[in-house]
């Protein structure tokens, strides 16, 4: 039984398919600096700075011996934040999106079929960390959310004759 598109499908799978795209590339990122973040802490054991220097270098301070700010580690932990909140904010959108989505197949199932859908999801339940503070914040996201918007489906067009007529009743 092939399933037909309903109005929104169109749109709804370039939503997932950025969503997937965006929590890809954002775990691929926090990897990656929490890898630098790593050899950073590594580097700076191996070098063997001073107490002095260390506390700077964590808190991108002005270093006592060289009178430089270097802030490529505290740069590094807002890299882990910042990630960190974006991959929360894609991952709870996915499961969002995935409820609805149940939703929907449970319906056409139990229209076609006259009977319910064997098997329904869960909703996922935010709402001790969005409680808590722990979500991020969607006002950080409105650029992102705001790209899917529903068309609005093209007007209809007379063709032939009755185009003619109408462009000739005008001028």
């Amino acid at each position: 039984m092939r399933l037909t598109p309903q109005a929104g499908t169109r749109n709804s799978n370039r939503r997932a398919l950025m969503l997937v795209t965006s929590l890809t590339e954002t775990v691929h990122g926090l990897n990656t600096s929490i890898t630098n973040r790593n050899r950073l802490i590594a580097s700076y054991h191996t070098a063997d700075v001073s107490l002095d220097d260390l506390l700077p270098l964590y808190f991108g301070l002005l270093q006592p011996s060289t009178h430089v700010i270097n802030k490529t580690y505290p740069d590094l932990i807002d890299a882990i934040f910042k990630q960190t909140n974006d991959g929360i904010f894609y991952a709870k959108l996915i499961c969002d999106d995935l409820f609805a989505h149940n939703g929907q197949l449970a319906g056409r199932f139990k229209r076609r079929l006259e009977r319910s859908a064997p098997v329904t999801m869960d909703k996922p339940d935010f709402a001790v960390p969005e409680g808590e503070g722990l979500m991020p914040n969607e006002a950080d996201y409105t650029d992102w959310l705001t790209l899917f918007k529903e068309a609005k489906p093209p007007k209809p067009r007379a063709r032939g004759w009755p185009r003619i007529f109408t462009r000739r009743q005008r001028g």
